[in-house]
């Protein structure tokens, strides 16, 4: 086996276990045996447990799209993108509130503030050419859209088995966010 298969067997075994364990529930041992891999090769590949969570994060978000939103000026379409994205990637939704949880130990990249100063720069040129209403902050707008893009794959699980068995539609759960951020900026 070739060390690059090594590396993306451990990567998919860390990512399930990440996700549903958290940094500070994941086993590096579980890791190992889901991957077919020592732990000696993870340490020599990844650092520590923490590195691994690290490269898992930016392998997820990486791997499922962008998370910062491409078209700022169009805040609601951006929700329904994000909503597409929350729907199709649990695990990512997941790793990303332990991401939250753990912020602490585990440091933002400069390309991810980047990403984010850019699209923050992207909504005030937007709202001085009077695109967006300029009494919300660039930053909340940021996190108002990821909040509701992310609402039901986070939702509580009673209200989500409510939705599932007398609710609206996955398109019908969409539609009603990005009208909800056309009602925010409007």
């Amino acid at each position: 086996m070739s060390s690059e298969s090594t590396k993306e067997r451990i990567l998919a075994a860390a990512t399930a276990e990440f996700a549903a364990h958290g940094l500070a529930g994941a086993r590096v041992d579980r890791i190992a045996a889901a991957a077919s891999a020592n732990k000696e090769r993870i340490y020599a590949y990844f650092g520590g447990k923490e590195q691994l969570f690290a490269a898992v994060i930016s392998n997820a978000v990486e791997n499922s799209g962008s998370w910062v939103p491409e078209h700022v000026q169009d805040l609601p379409g951006a929700v329904g993108e994000l909503f597409d994205l929350a729907v199709g990637s649990p695990d990512v939704v997941r790793l990303l509130a332990w991401w939250r949880l753990e912020s602490e130990r585990i440091p933002t990249s400069p390309e991810e503030l980047e990403a984010y100063r850019g699209k923050i720069a992207d909504l005030r040129a937007a709202q001085r050419a009077g695109g967006i209403d300029a009494i919300w902050h660039p930053a909340d707008l940021l996190a108002i859209v990821g909040a509701l893009a992310t609402s039901w794959a986070t939702a509580p699980p009673p209200l989500q088995a409510i939705a599932d068995t007398d609710g609206p539609t996955v398109a019908q759960r969409r539609a009603a966010l990005e009208e909800a951020m056309r009602r925010i900026v409007g």
